[in-house]
């Protein structure tokens, strides 16, 4: 066998076991340990529903403690009733401490009317907060509060916004004011 050839051939065999190794510094995305469709999770405190977390799709790493969720929708409940609800184009979930990211367009809406948009935003359990540093707009009825960061309680009842300015509805306006 000629040199050319036997390079040839070892050439066709390295390639069939799977080629040159990948460039370095470069990484493989890491593949899930478990992929849910229609993900449902409940979380309680004591007797209590607490909060519902839904996704049609959940990709779970359980050395990371984190479940990545496309589109998800959160519902915060208050006494076993519904507070608020949260939408988003993605999140992900820390399962060891039950915090969450919401991030593409995250929509909030309180029960009470209120609806608070922002691109991202973080609940922090053991604080029972929503925070972001994100811009937000919140809208009660024609009022629109704009803002760059905020941290909200889950029904939306109080609201801090750093950077803000209002415009006021004047129908508003009257139930702002104390009786």
């Amino acid at each position: 066998m000629t040199r050319g050839r036997a390079a040839t051939l070892a050439l066709i065999g390295a390639a069939a076991c799977g080629g040159p190794a990948a460039p370095s510094g470069v990484v493989a995305p890491a593949m899930p340990d478990q992929v849910i469709r229609d993900f449902v999770m409940d979380t309680y405190q004591g007797a209590e529903r607490s909060w519902s977390l839904r996704s049609p799709r959940a990709d779970i790493y359980d050395d990371d403690h984190r479940v990545e969720l496309a589109a998800p929708r959160l519902r915060f409940f208050e006494r076993n009733r519904p507070s608020s609800s949260v939408t988003a184009a993605r999140g992900r979930l820390d399962t060891a401490t039950r915090d969450l990211w919401a991030g593409g367009g995250v929509v909030l809406i309180s029960t009470e009317g209120a609806r608070l948009e922002s691109e991202w935003m973080r609940f922090d359990s053991v604080a029972d907060r929503l925070v972001s540093t994100a811009p937000v707009v919140i809208t009660r009825g024609r009022s629109r509060v704009r803002g760059v960061g905020w941290e909200a309680t889950r029904d939306l009842s109080t609201i801090e916004i750093r950077r803000q300015r209002g415009e006021i509805a004047g129908e508003d306006a009257k139930r702002l004011r104390p009786q």
